[in-house]
Formats: structure tokens, C-alpha cells, sequence
């Protein structure tokens, strides 16, 4: 009998997912390959003549098909074109000041949200809303969304943006939460973690946050599920001259830098718990970032090791979008799920103090001696 081969192909071209063919049919600028952006200012943003601003999309290595993000650029007096659809969205606002309208058709007065620099908000979902530059300067805004997933569910543009529901309970508590003056921290339900669930904050560099310590000693931290979303995050902060306990997880959160500077070492599991003693070093990235950088800690497919690093006196605070659907579910309901930034010996993912990498403490030293000189 004459040998019988496998049928189809074991190396193929992947084609585009929807999002991407999304992304090259608005015809600006699509920048990928990159772990991290130094400063969003650094790149070159391109005219969006469907939103009326200049703009680009930036997909970071390891959020494929999970979470998009772009910059936009608006001109001082303009304002985006008005749209809604079925993605959620948070901006941050790297500088400038304006303001955000947002409505329903059954609510067409709605209510408006203003924002400055280093301002956090989000809009709810499916309702129309209309971004505002009231300054005298242009306003530079990060978006990070969760389309991918809903592009690919859907595969359909006209749908994702014309669909006529209108999430009215998560419309109300956002257009509340915009005209609030004042906002509140609650606790966590699961982790017991400061929680954050209003639709703005205000100013995510001033307010202060409460100690937390799971990262490392004097760090400071709040979760965030903002105005209903099911995307979730969170806001953290390392004091002067400091450096995060090394954790591992799988790809999908992406980093903002809001205040101060630093730098994030990261590196696939399969090269150790010290990737320099074991001789993996080559296999270790360097993501430098300073206010209005952004970075994927894990730009893999496997989970990976990272820390964050803060080299400057001054705080280093950053805002993580951890993202939403799809989202992994550990274990059957019922199961005790130990958090990442648990110890290894605890069942956890993070890093013991004594068991880092020697060549983390050689290297942050000699960054920190290079900026006090500097």
C-alpha cells in the first residue's frame, strides 16, 4: 500500500483579523511590532478624515485579537466627529483640556464630562459621544478599547457602529458619575484592593492613592472598572528610586505612564526565574517609558516574567488596562483562585525577593548612579 500523506498545510500566512482590515481601511498610520512607545508625542500621527483629527493605532506585541488602542491628536477649537458603538472605550488624556458630550437618541440632551491632562474616562457603551478641545493647545488623548474581540464576534463594521440598542442603565450611571463632583473608593469584592468604579477620574496624577504593597514596599494601588464596563484595570504607583516585585502572567494588559519615567524588564517563562544566571540574558526586553509611554509587559504568547522599574525621586505611576472580553476563567465556580502576585512558594507567580536575579539589582543600581549623575 503506498504511504499515505497529510493532508493540508502546516505553515500558513495568517490573514488579517477583522480589527486589522478595520484599522488599514481608515487609512492612518498602523504602528505594530513594538513592545512599548517611549512617548506617544515621538510618533507620527496621520489626518483621520472619518473622526476629523489627526491620529494612528498603536498595536503593541501580544495584544492581537485582545485589546486595540490609538492616539488621536485634536486641534485646539475642534472637535471628533460625534459616533457610538459597541466597544468599550477609556481615554486618557497624555495633555490638553476639553470636554465630552455624550447622548441617546431618546436622551439627546445627555450630559458632559470635562477633562485636563492626565484626566481618565470612559463612555458608555453604544451611546453617541463628542470629544471637545476647549483649550488653546492641541489635546493628545490615548484610547484603549476592547473592538478586537467585538470586530471578530461580529464581522460586521456597520453593525458594530450603527446598531440602534441603547444600554440605558450603563448610559445613566455615566452621564451621574459626569455630573459628580466628588468620588468615592470602595473595596474590591474579590481581592479586597482599593476599587475604583466611577466613569472619570478627574486628575489620575493628583488624587491620591492608598497604600497597597503587593508589589512591593510602599506601593500604592487602585483597581478600576470604570462606569460599568466589564474591561477592567487598574492604577499603580512605585515610590522614588524603586522597583516592583518580578510577576509572571499571560499577554493582554497594556501599560500607560502618567507621571515620571522608568523602564520594564520582561522576559518569556521558558528562560527562568533568573534569566542572566541560567544564561538566558538575550532572552530579556528593555521597554523604556516616560509620561504618555505606553508598553505591553507580556508581547507573547506565553505567560511572561516583568517588573517595572523607577530609576527617578519621583513617583512612578502608571495606568494598566487589563482588558475584558474574551477574559480567562480560572478553575470551576467555587475554586479558591491564588492571585499572581502571590509568591511562587504560595502557589502564586511572583517572584521571591530573595530569589531575583542578581543581575536585576547590578543593573537598576547602576541605571539609578547614571541618573543621579546625569
Amino acid at each position: 500500500m503506498a504511504e499515505r500523506k497529510p493532508v493540508g498545510r502546516f505553515a500558513y500566512e495568517r490573514p488579517p483579523t477583522q480589527y486589522e482590515s478595520f484599522m488599514e481601511a481608515e487609512k492612518i498610520p498602523v504602528i505594530r511590532g513594538e513592545s512599548g512607545i517611549r512617548d506617544v508625542r515621538e510618533l507620527t500621527l496621520g489626518t483621520w478624515d472619518r473622526l476629523g483629527c489627526e491620529g494612528a493605532f498603536v498595536q503593541l506585541r501580544g495584544l492581537n485579537g485582545l485589546q486595540g488602542a490609538y492616539v488621536m491628536r485634536i486641534a485646539p477649537g475642534t472637535s471628533v466627529a460625534a459616533e457610538k458603538h459597541l466597544f468599550e472605550e477609556i481615554f486618557y488624556v497624555v495633555e490638553g483640556g476639553g470636554a465630552t458630550r455624550v447622548w441617546t437618541d431618546d436622551d439627546p440632551g445627555g450630559a458632559t464630562v470635562h477633562w485636563g491632562t492626565n484626566s481618565v474616562f470612559t463612555v458608555p457603551l453604544n451611546a453617541w459621544h463628542e470629544l471637545v478641545n476647549t483649550g488653546t493647545d492641541p489635546a493628545l488623548v490615548i484610547v484603549v478599547t476592547n473592538a478586537p474581540p467585538v470586530f471578530e464576534l461580529y464581522q460586521s463594521v456597520d453593525f458594530v457602529f450603527n446598531d440602534g440598542y441603547a444600554f440605558q442603565e450603563r448610559t445613566e450611571r455615566c452621564l451621574e458619575d459626569y455630573r459628580r463632583t466628588t468620588f468615592e473608593l470602595g473595596v474590591d469584592p474579590l481581592t479586597h484592593r482599593a476599587w475604583y468604579t466611577a466613569a472619570i477620574i478627574p486628575d489620575a496624577v493628583g488624587m491620591e492613592l492608598p497604600y497597597d504593597g503587593q508589589r512591593g514596599e510602599d506601593y500604592r494601588h487602585m483597581e478600576l472598572q470604570m462606569g460599568g464596563n466589564f474591561s477592567a484595570g487598574f492604577v499603580g504607583e512605585y515610590p522614588g528610586v524603586s522597583f516592583g516585585r518580578t510577576h509572571r502572567h499571560l499577554s493582554g494588559p497594556l501599560l500607560i505612564c502618567m507621571a515620571g519615567e522608568g523602564y520594564t524588564l520582561t522576559w518569556p517563562e521558558t528562560a527562568g526565574t533568573q534569566p542572566w544566571a541560567e544564561g538566558n540574558a538575550d532572552k530579556v526586553q528593555r521597554i523604556d517609558y516616560r509620561q504618555g509611554g505606553m508598553m505591553s509587559p507580556v508581547p507573547g504568547d506565553i505567560e511572561w516574567y516583568h517588573g517595572h522599574y523607577n530609576t527617578s525621586g519621583r513617583p512612578l505611576r502608571v495606568l494598566a488596562h487589563t482588558g475584558g472580553y474574551p477574559r480567562r476563567v480560572p478553575g470551576e465556580p467555587g475554586d479558591t483562585v491564588v492571585d499572581s502576585n502571590a509568591d511562587i512558594k504560595d502557589g502564586g507567580k511572583t517572584i521571591g525577593v530573595a530569589d531575583e536575579d542578581p543581575a536585576v539589582r547590578t543593573m537598576f543600581d547602576a541605571e539609578v548612579a547614571g541618573s543621579e549623575g546625569a
